[in-house]
């Protein structure tokens, strides 16, 4: 009896074993951070922490920003203080003190340092200055419909686009710091803008960088879907 429970239990095991083996990217999969969404650039987490002579709080909408976008397309948070240290290093972010976001020098850096872990590719223009465009532009529109995201600039601040509804010609975006002049202080500055609303005053869209997932859906399906002992069965 004794051996047979000993058979028994030797052969859980080797099964457990076995499994973490076949799977190896499992447990790195439990460990990384899930994004939670429209995060603030005033977190308790990192809000206070100083990039060279300006606070994430006070200077680091466009760091926040290109977060928020890359989670919203990964599922996945990058590490806030540490994106702004790199962004600090290619000399987009406070480079010379406590200055903000260096559009035209960050982001189109983004895919190379990023692309591959997160599966986001970069769209800003091929000159890597961005598209000086506004809430009117049918391309960003079009790259919203087919699922992709935004960093877009307003009156001396990042957001975040997540979406565009055709239907009532509104805008889903990501304020991370919601504020009452911006109209985007209520839940938690997510908010939906109208075109008219997201082309005047201190929402006056006036540049954007497109970003785009290179996952497919099928396999974001999958992976949520994934049952350790359905596999098991299946591959013994």
């Amino acid at each position: 009896m004794k051996s047979e429970v000993c058979k028994k239990m030797l052969s859980l095991v080797l099964s457990a074993v076995l499994i973490f083996a076949l799977l190896p990217g499992l447990a790195g999969s439990v460990n990384a951070a899930a994004y939670t969404g429209c995060l603030s650039q005033h977190d308790s987490r990192w809000g206070s922490y100083n990039v060279n002579g300006g606070t994430i709080s006070a200077t680091g909408c466009g760091v926040v920003s290109l977060v928020n976008a890359i989670g919203y397309l990964s599922g996945e948070q990058m590490d806030v203080i540490d994106t702004a240290l790199w962004a600090r290093r290619v000399g987009g972010f406070n480079p010379n003190g406590a200055e903000g976001t260096y559009r035209t020098v960050l982001y189109h850096k983004v895919e190379a340092q990023y692309g591959a872990k997160y599966g986001i590719k970069v769209d800003c223009d091929t000159s890597g200055e961005g598209y000086w465009e506004g809430a009117y532009s049918t391309r960003l529109k079009n790259h919203l419909l087919k699922g992709g995201v935004a960093v877009g600039h307003v009156y001396n601040h990042f957001i975040c686009i997540v979406g565009y509804d055709a239907a009532t010609n509104k805008f889903h975006i990501y304020d991370c710091s919601a504020s009452p002049k911006r109209g985007t202080n209520y839940n938690n500055g997510d908010v939906w803008f109208t075109e008219a609303a997201f082309s005047q005053g201190y929402m006056d869209l006036d540049w954007f960088c497109l970003l785009s997932s290179t996952r497919s859906q099928e396999t974001w399906i999958e992976r949520a879907a994934f049952d350790v002992m359905v596999y098991r069965d299946r591959n013994p």
